[in-house]
């Protein structure tokens, strides 16, 4: 019977390897065995698991390779080439099998899927930038950071600032990038109190003067937002479905972010001020009263609250 060439060095790889402070090599055989098993009859889901917890039990080069063989069957390429780059650091270059792993970590690696990540420049230098959950630390940025094919999301998130996603998809040996940024400002509460006490036509007269602020705001508001649609289709013309974007498309996808940033904050002033004009003309024949109104952004939703208070 002749053994498959991926068989053979894994059994290579197991004989005589260096083992340090072994914590259960029973336990460690025994889930060998059963990623064996599991692998043979293609169920690399669960062959893939067991190889990693018998690693984790006792170390060994060989277990390593065969959890790279058994990810590279799964399609998790980025993680596969990982796999076979440390399992052959871990022989060292005098090693006889040295050549042979690092030749599989070489032909693996053109087909790894690797992103840029790029930050807009009004994002908070303290933002923290996530892959899958893991931060991005700064040297990780502007980097062609390898990736397994499939569905990831990057996520954003700043002090004072509503949490941004970002999910995409890669496939092999795609080169891509991809520009995020932090959301919108989230405000803190905006209170405008009125009272009585200068009478009620100076309440009635400052509630139309607040009532016309919010009013532009909200103006405002809309026509960023009608901005925003223009860049969108921008982006629809200049990135292809797999979001990959020429410059153009990178610009105006940069673009509309900032102008919905600003549409949200346009709009919950105006909201603000156009309840506080309109509780202050309500309201301004009720003596000795007091009104406040508050505005919170949060995420993409605005909340808006009264309070009345009376002598």
């Amino acid at each position: 019977m002749r053994l498959a060439p991926a068989l053979v060095l894994a059994l290579l790889l197991g004989v005589g390897a260096a083992r340090a402070e072994p914590r259960d090599p029973a336990a460690a055989e025994l889930h060998f065995k059963q990623g064996v098993a599991a692998a043979e009859r293609a169920d690399w889901e669960a062959a893939c698991a067991s190889f990693r917890e018998s690693h984790s039990l006792e170390p060994a080069p060989g277990t390593l390779f065969r959890l790279a063989d058994c990810e590279e069957h799964r399609g998790r390429v980025a993680t596969a080439w990982s796999l076979f780059e440390d399992s052959a650091q871990q022989l060292g270059a005098a090693d006889p099998r040295y050549a042979a792993v690092k030749a599989r970590a070489a032909a693996l690696e053109p087909r790894v899927p690797r992103l840029t990540v790029r930050i807009e420049p009004a994002t908070p230098p303290e933002a923290v930038v996530k892959r899958d959950g893991v931060a991005l630390g700064r040297p990780s940025i502007g980097v062609p950071l390898p990736v397994d094919p499939g569905a990831h999301e990057i996520t954003v998130e700043a002090a004072s600032r509503a949490p941004q996603r970002f999910p995409f998809r890669m496939i092999e040996g795609e080169r891509s990038s991809i520009v995020v940024g932090a959301g919108a400002a989230m405000q803190r509460p905006v209170a405008v109190v009125g009272s009585d006490d200068g009478g009620a036509a100076t309440r009635r007269t400052l509630g139309f003067v607040i009532g016309g602020v919010g009013v532009a705001g909200l103006l405002a508001s809309g026509v960023l937002t009608l901005a925003m649609v223009g860049e969108h289709d921008t982006v629809e013309e200049h990135c292809s479905p797999d979001k990959q974007c020429d410059g153009d498309g990178l610009d105006a996808a940069s673009a509309g972010r900032g102008l919905s940033t600003g549409a949200t904050v346009a709009a919950v002033v105006g909201l603000a001020a156009v309840g506080a004009g309109v509780t202050l003309i309500l309201t301004s024949g009720k003596s000795g009263s007091t009104t406040a109104v508050g505005a919170r952004a949060r995420g993409g939703s605005t909340t808006l609250t009264f309070a009345r208070s009376f002598p």
